[in-house]
Parts: structure tokens; C-alpha cells; sequence
């Protein structure tokens, strides 16, 4: 039996490659293996931007067309390179196991990323590890900005500025806003990406789109079914906790029953119905939540109205009332402090100036301070 892998002639896609042959020659010790290496159109084009030519895909085709003309019997990929979508007749056959499936961050002096100092920064193109770095330690500075603010970057190992043109596309399920507020998001890279913000509803909001793509995955799966009326109120009323890829499985399985009209007894084995309930508590969506829920505590409360009736009428800010309350003792964040001024705001107890202006009390927020003794 001879089996030929084909490869791009990358050092790190060799290595990749021989590992692939190696466990094959351990599973079949009788397989003659050959190494087909080959040059694809990203490999020719080194020194130009990914963008500027095409995407992950310049990296991949030319393995492709070759199984597709079975000049090869398999392709050795790393993962960073797979494209989005494989043409018909492809698909992925086996991932190698990894000794340590986390990313690597390499620091000078062998440090975690969790123990290095405040303030320290750490070099990253990818917004995703942006964030898996600030989960660790929402202190250091990721040093991203110099790309989308000047769109300038420098290769590593380089010491010349490469000019660029790209636009961002950032996806996340985290509550930005909150995370801001919190302080472990930082403001400057939240408004540098928050330029046109699309907000996606989750796929047990979106009513009839939901039969909408299931007929999308019909076309692309080539199925052609039917759903019963039991079997649609199902799905209409499920939670669809995996979001879109529990549908696709859902859809995937539904076209190889065979069925020209899925029943009920036609859905998944591993189908787990969780009904939708109106008394449920809505999932957090990536928007800023209304203030009315969180005035903060009384004491706190009492906190800023003392501090906006010693400022008189010049007006404080939210940063300098966080420093009042660490010198203090009190323990008060950023949010928290949004909310009580907020709160205040609507039952005429303070003003909020924009800008620079801070906050300050009105006439009757004074009164009301005499009345009840602060300050």
C-alpha cells in the first residue's frame, strides 16, 4: 500500500508532515509512504500582506486541487492555515493530539503571563489572544494599537515600519461595555474598534430565521426533507444552547436519516430539548445595561452626595470620586459610581455635565443633603 502526503515545502510543514508519517508507519508498518512537497500561491508571495492577495485559502488550494485530481491521497495542514469552508469531496480526517493545546507566550525572562508586573507589555496581531492575555492579567498593555490607530506594524525580528490598509473585524460574546467599566478592557482599543457595531442576536431570538437556515444547510448539505409540524414546533420552542453549530448538527443528522419527512422520532439521539420558558432571564447582550437596577448601596450613595457637596459648585468628576473613595476605605468601582450618579440624575439630585464638567448637586440635591444629614 503507498500513500502520498502532500506538503507545503515550509520547514515548519515538513516537520508536520513527518510527524503524519510517522503515526501512520506506527499504525501500518506495511505502507509505503511518499512526501509530495509543493509550492502554493501564498509561499510565493512572502513579503506581501495576507489581505492583499487573498486569505488563509492562497495557503491551501493547490493541496487541494491536487486531491481533488488524486495526484495525492492526503494533505498535512496546520490548523492556523485551514480555510473556512473545504470544496465537495473534502473534508478534515484526523487532528494530531498536541502535548500542550495552549498558546505559547514568550517573555524574556520565562515569566507567566499572570505574574507579569502591571503596566508590562506584551506583543500580540491576534484579538482573540488579545483577550485570553487580559483574562490572565488584565494589567499588562497589549501593544495592538499602533496597527489600528496608524495602521503601521513591524515584523518580528524587523526593525522598518510597514505601512498597511485593513479594516478590523472583531467578533466576541463578552459584554465589552461592562468589561470597560470594570477596567479589564481597556477604553482607548474599545472605541478604536467600536466603529460600526453589529450586534447578533443568539438563534433562540430569531424567530422564523431559524427555518431560514435550515433550509441554508439543506442547499449547502445537498439534503432535501421535510419537517413535520411536531418536529418544527420543537425546534422553534428549543434553547439552542450550541447557537448556530448545534443547528448545522441538527440539520446534518436530519439529512442522513434518509427521511423525506423528519418526525419526531427522527431527531438526534444526543438531542436534548430545553424549552424556552418567559419567566427565563434574558442572556446578557453586549450593550450597556440600564443603570435602574444597580443605584449602588446606601452607603456608597451617601459617599458621593458628601463629595459633590464639598466640591460646592465646582463639580466632580467619576475618577476623582474613585480617588476620594480609596482614600477613604470605601469600596466602590467605576460602574458603581455610573450608577449612583445616574440614578441621582433622575430623582433631581444631580447634574451631570458632559466633558470635563463633572457632576454636581442641584438645589434640591442640596436640600435633600441637609434634610438627611450628609456631609
Amino acid at each position: 500500500m503507498k500513500i502520498r502526503i502532500g506538503t507545503r515545502k515550509s520547514r515548519l510543514a515538513l516537520v508536520q508532515t513527518d510527524l503524519v508519517r510517522q503515526r501512520i508507519e506506527a499504525a501500518f508498518p506495511e505502507a509505503e509512504i511518499e512526501i509530495v512537497e509543493m509550492s502554493t500561491k501564498g509561499d510565493e508571495q512572502l513579503d506581501r500582506s495576507l489581505t492583499s492577495f487573498g486569505g488563509k485559502g492562497v495557503f491551501t488550494r493547490e493541496l487541494e486541487e491536487a486531491l481533488l485530481r488524486e495526484d495525492i491521497d492526503l494533505a498535512v495542514h496546520s490548523a492556523k492555515d485551514m480555510p473556512m469552508e473545504f470544496p465537495e469531496g473534502l473534508g478534515i480526517g484526523a487532528v494530531l493530539s498536541r502535548a500542550d493545546v495552549r498558546d505559547v507566550l514568550v517573555t524574556t525572562s520565562g515569566i507567566r503571563a499572570a505574574e507579569l508586573a502591571p503596566g508590562s507589555v506584551v506583543g500580540t496581531s491576534s484579538l482573540r489572544r488579545e483577550l485570553q492575555i487580559r483574562e490572565l492579567n488584565p494589567l499588562v498593555q497589549i501593544k495592538l494599537l499602533r496597527v489600528l490607530q496608524e495602521r503601521e506594524i513591524m515584523r518580528v525580528g524587523g526593525n522598518q515600519i510597514i505601512s498597511v490598509n485593513v479594516r478590523i473585524v472583531a467578533a466576541t460574546n463578552e459584554d465589552l461595555e461592562q468589561r470597560v467599566e470594570e477596567g479589564s478592557f481597556r477604553r482607548d482599543l474599545y472605541y478604536r474598534l467600536n466603529t460600526l457595531p453589529v450586534l447578533i442576536p443568539p438563534l433562540r431570538e430569531r424567530g422564523e430565521d431559524l427555518f431560514l437556515l435550515i433550509e441554508h444547510f439543506q442547499a449547502r448539505l445537498g439534503a432535501r426533507f421535510r419537517l413535520s409540524e411536531e418536529v418544527r414546533a420543537v425546534l422553534a420552542s428549543h434553547q439552542w444552547r450550541g447557537n448556530i453549530r448545534e443547528l448545522r448538527n441538527v440539520v446534518e443528522y436530519f439529512s442522513c436519516t434518509g427521511n423525506a419527512v423528519i418526525g419526531p422520532e427522527d431527531l438526534p439521539p444526543t438531542f436534548r430539548y430545553c424549552p424556552l420558558r418567559e419567566e427565563r432571564p434574558q442572556p446578557a447582550r453586549a450593550v450597556p445595561q440600564p443603570v435602574v437596577e444597580q443605584p449602588g448601596s446606601e452607603e456608597a450613595r451617601r459617599f458621593v452626595l458628601r463629595r459633590l457637596l464639598l466640591a460646592a459648585g465646582a463639580g466632580a468628576g467619576r475618577d476623582s470620586l474613585l480617588r476620594a473613595a480609596r482614600e477613604e476605605g470605601v469600596a466602590l468601582s467605576q460602574l458603581e459610581v455610573r450608577h449612583i450618579l445616574a440614578a441621582l440624575n433622575r430623582e433631581g439630585l444631580v447634574q451631570i455635565s458632559r466633558g470635563r464638567g463633572g457632576s454636581r448637586l442641584t438645589e434640591q440635591g442640596i436640600r435633600f443633603c441637609r434634610e438627611n444629614q450628609i456631609g
